[in-house]
């Protein structure tokens, strides 16, 4: 349509990769909400303007959608409620040392591989020794429960279900380092609100994260149970100034993911589609 233009943000294209049959390994949804996410699909074929939030995306975007469409990457900024400025209330069942995890229990989220490193990282530092687990988002899974009681973690774990905003930022102030082994993420909030609040950072070493974390976090491999506990046992051993080292090492670069860089960014997004309009409509 003349004059008309569609500008869309992208975070991820996680759910209609799925739905698609473009992630091995998973099946496709059902359905209702395979339609629905192949609905999705179609529409964003339609030529438009899209603002990915990372370079992990734009380039399942390019891929997938195909050439008739610009393009722009802009990362999401910090939420303010996670700056270093922002204070923090106690959250209720924290353990004095513990890891942390923060994620839902969508299969991208790897909770299963959390529990799975987490008890091989307690095998390799003396159960004595070993730190606790706090496991933040949604309630365990009737299989996460029975894989805790295999490993014999039960004891060791803290689940808090749907915890508010400031229980989070509390529990970054508060844990040894945030575990976040994502097989499939958009941007990774999670790395970015770690850092901010001076928590070290084990990832998984694929995009969009490394493009979040940079050289400030420890990376490892997601599906390598062994290699990660390795990993995060080797750096824990450190001490203290291995996190103080990796606390000023996030701190820094979450200043990057600021407000003022995302209004700047986005502003130029639009300021090219209605130079592109104006350039069509001619004098």
């Amino acid at each position: 349509m003349n004059g008309f233009r569609v500008i869309v943000t992208v975070h991820d294209l996680i759910a209609v990769r799925a739905a698609i049959g473009d992630i091995p390994g998973i099946p496709r949804a059902g359905w209702w909400r395979g339609g629905f996410q192949r609905f999705i699909y179609w529409s964003l074929r339609f030529p438009s303007t899209i603002v990915c939030v990372s370079e992990k995306t734009h380039r399942d975007c390019e891929r997938l959608l195909g050439p008739d469409h610009k393009i722009h990457v802009v990362l999401n900024p910090l939420d303010p409620e996670f700056d270093t400025q922002a204070g923090a209330v106690v959250a209720p069942g924290l353990p004095k040392s513990f890891l942390l995890h923060v994620g839902n229990g969508l299969w991208y989220k790897n909770r299963k591989g959390v529990l799975l490193i987490y008890a091989a990282l307690r095998g390799r530092i003396g159960l004595e020794s070993a730190p606790s687990l706090v496991m933040m988002g949604a309630s365990a899974t009737e299989a996460e429960n029975e894989l805790v009681v295999e490993l014999g973690i039960c004891a060791s774990i803290t689940w808090l279900s749907n915890p508010p905003t400031p229980w989070i930022v509390a529990a970054y102030d508060q844990a040894l380092a945030l575990i976040f082994p994502s097989l499939e993420e958009g941007f990774g909030w999670p790395v970015l609100e770690a850092m901010a609040r001076g928590c070290p950072v084990f990832t998984s070493n694929r995009a969009p994260l490394t493009e979040v974390g940079g050289d400030a976090v420890e990376y490892i491999d997601p599906e390598n149970v062994e290699e990660a506990a390795e990993v995060i046992s080797n750096c824990l051993r450190q001490g203290a100034a291995w996190r103080e080292q990796k606390s000023a090492q996030g701190h820094l670069r979450a200043q990057y993911f600021s407000p003022e860089r995302f209004s700047i960014q986005m502003r130029k997004v639009y300021e090219s589609v209605l130079n592109t309009l104006t350039n069509d409509q001619g004098p």
